[in-house]
């Protein structure tokens, strides 16, 4: 059994090495006197790079919970945020969700060798997971914008294609102009409401308000005879069109078509 612990031992120096050489990957274990924290952690063996060396740069990952096996925050990975040189502490965001303990043991990995992910709605632009985003990133839709990830101008896009709510005002996308299947019908003209909403209030036009018959009316005079026929009329407050055939019995004829209740004269089709 002491052979075993030696070579594992032995191996775990060469693994020590070998790794702070490539700068990839460093293996540090708390110290026995450390204070527990989800944020500060501590390695005195990682003492001496340089404040700020490991900042941003690297992830912890923890891989043993000395005094409970198997929970967190084994496993979990965090970015490391700060670094102080003199006393290998590091604190890392967003916290980890368990304290890290005395003997516990973790990984710092070189960004690039891991694959993380970014924080909900993130302004840096250091590692791809940056510019990719994150599920729960707000949508965008400024194409200037500088500090957005794809995600967010992936969802800005798709909003601009959502169906707006019922009889919405806002102006904004095409689909607030469209409008919704469920806007109500509006008869009148204005500068918030849909297309779908004036095309339902044209149609509640026509199905309850305009009627097509035929109506003739005569009126014979000294001078003249006239045939009228009503065209349309709208709830029989007036003609909307109406054609009028008019002879003379002093010679002549024609054919006038007027447009509302003033009568106003559209065209004349004269004869002799």
């Amino acid at each position: 059994m002491g052979l075993i612990l030696s070579i594992l031992s032995y191996v775990t120096k060469i693994f020590k090495n070998l790794t702070a050489q490539s700068g990839l990957v460093y293996y540090g274990k708390c110290p026995a006197g450390m204070t527990a924290s989800d944020t500060y952690i501590q390695c005195t063996e990682l003492k001496g790079f340089g404040n700020q060396y490991f900042a941003t740069k690297y992830f912890m990952k923890i891989v043993y919970n000395a005094n409970s096996l198997g929970n967190a925050p084994e496993n979990q990975v965090r970015q490391v945020v700060g670094y102080v040189t003199d006393n290998g502490v590091f604190s890392v965001s967003p916290a980890f969700s368990a304290n890290v303990e005395a003997n516990d043991v973790f990984l710092l990995i070189e960004a690039n060798q891991i694959n993380t992910l970014a924080a909900q709605n993130s302004t840096a632009n250091v590692f791809p997971a940056d510019v990719i985003g994150n599920k729960t990133d707000d949508a965008s839709n400024d194409p200037t914008a500088t500090t957005k990830s794809i995600l967010a101008f992936v969802k800005g896009i798709l909003g601009r294609f959502s169906v707006p709510a019922t009889d919405s005002t806002s102006n904004t996308v095409m689909s607030d102009v469209i409008g919704s299947k469920a806007d109500t019908a509006l008869t009148t003209e204005g500068s918030q409401a849909s297309m779908m909403r004036y095309v339902k209030g044209i149609l509640s036009l026509c199905n309850t308000g305009w009627n097509l018959y035929s109506q003739y009316k005569a009126v014979s005079g000294t001078t003249s005879s006239s045939s009228y026929v009503t065209l349309f009329d709208y709830n029989g407050s007036g003609k909307l069109y109406e054609l009028q055939i008019t002879s003379s019995y002093s010679g002549g004829a024609y054919l006038r078509l007027t447009i509302g209740t003033n009568r106003r004269k559209v065209d004349n089709m004269l004869s002799d």
